[in-house]
């Protein structure tokens, strides 16, 4: 997630690894089913104990999660390779055996917004469906409703011309709404657009002035996730989401004050990569953070209310009540096994992607252990 304040102006977000605060993330739905088989053996759900093949070999189909029929030539991503499927939906793909294959599927005016791992660590075959979440076709029935009919936007054309322009996006839901939507430009940039709200009716205005290329737009809720996650594409055709990078066990061995300092130098990494000065550690943000890191993992609500701490605090009473001033703040929470994983999945939603390059100078890092994924919470200031 991802939260953020002007002076006193609030904000909430959901990403997966977890959460923001002036928030973003994703969560609409059309869908993609995928039916999917691991073709090694496999007994009532349990995998069987065989040895490791050279090979593992996925086959399924990819279907519209709402009318059930098949997509054709959708793009199936394993690990960082992409392969396209038949005109029936159906796919057959090849990859080396590992603890964790990463499967996802896009089609034409789809992206998605999740990922799936399938642990393959004992050999066995795994059949069943995966879920995808999608954002709107224009092709397909009902492609701009969420599949609780809870979020629904007015159909927009997904490909627009390079002349600058505004699109207008208009949508209803009846739950509360960020005040912003973060919409990420072509060249990795992210800004931010006014939404207008009345009632359940929302409306923004999404810049296409920034060149050729793909314009995401995140609109969150004020709970802590994302609602809308929608790929604009201006004079380019339609481009399928980037494969993730394979991690390396980065934390094996570590302590939480050498994985907090990890962390701290990977979002680092990420500024000096856009040309941004590096982040200063701020002592009283690094003992705040800790703490609401212990205590939503204590309390274990880190995807539920992840910026709300057990006595009720949000991220702007938390840092005014360790002593800091700022003009603007933002937190990025986020989940994970490995911290580029979790850097990853921040970078990979705008509104978190707009706090890690925004206008900050100091930051606070926390991490906790929840099982075999650390919490990680982040708070930036501008003093």
């Amino acid at each position: 997630m991802i939260e953020a304040r002007r002076g006193s102006d609030a904000g909430a977000g959901f990403s997966d690894p977890v959460a923001g605060w002036r928030g973003r993330g994703a969560r609409i739905a059309l869908g993609i089913t995928m039916t999917i088989t691991l073709a090694l053996p496999w007994t009532a759900g349990h995998a069987v104990a065989s040895r490791p093949r050279d090979t593992l070999v996925l086959t399924g189909q990819v279907c519209a999660r709402q009318t059930g029929r098949p997509i054709a030539n959708a793009m199936v991503g394993v690990d960082a390779t992409w392969t396209r499927g038949g005109s029936d939906g159906t796919f057959r793909v090849s990859t080396g055996p590992g603890m964790r294959v990463y499967l996802r599927a896009a089609a034409p005016g789809y992206q998605a917004s999740d990922l799936v791992t399938v642990s393959a660590a004992g050999g066995g075959v795994l059949t069943g469906t995966a879920g995808f979440s999608f954002c709107g076709n224009l092709a397909l029935p009902n492609a701009f409703v969420s599949a609780d009919s809870g979020v629904k936007i007015v159909p927009v054309s997904q490909v627009q011309p390079t002349s600058p322009h505004n699109v207008t996006l208009i949508g209803s839901t009846t739950e509360p709404l960020e005040s912003d939507a973060a919409i990420q430009l072509p060249d990795g940039r992210v800004v931010l657009s006014s939404l207008h709200i009345q009632g359940a009716v929302f409306d923004c205005k999404v810049p296409i002035h920034y060149g050729p290329g793909r314009y995401l737009v995140e609109i969150n809720a004020k709970a802590g996730y994302a609602l809308i996650k929608l790929p604009l594409f201006a004079g380019v055709s339609f481009q399928p989401p980037a494969a993730p990078p394979s991690y390396s066990a980065d934390t094996a061995g570590l302590t939480i004050d050498q994985v907090r300092a990890l962390a701290f130098s990977d979002l680092n990494h990420q500024r000096n990569l856009a040309g941004l000065p590096p982040l200063r550690e701020n002592a009283r943000l690094m003992r705040e953070t800790q703490a609401h890191s212990d205590d939503v993992t204590a309390g274990g609500f880190v995807g539920t209310h992840a910026h709300i701490g057990s006595n009720g605090s949000t991220p702007l009473q938390r840092i005014q009540a360790a002593g800091v001033s700022f003009q603007e703040l933002a937190e990025d929470i986020g989940q994970g096994e490995t911290m580029g994983g979790i850097i990853f999945g921040l970078m990979e939603s705008p509104a978190h992607r707009w706090a890690i390059l925004g206008n900050f100078s100091q930051a606070g890092i926390g991490v906790a252990r929840q099982g075999s994924n650390y919490v990680l919470t982040v708070d930036f200031v501008r003093p």
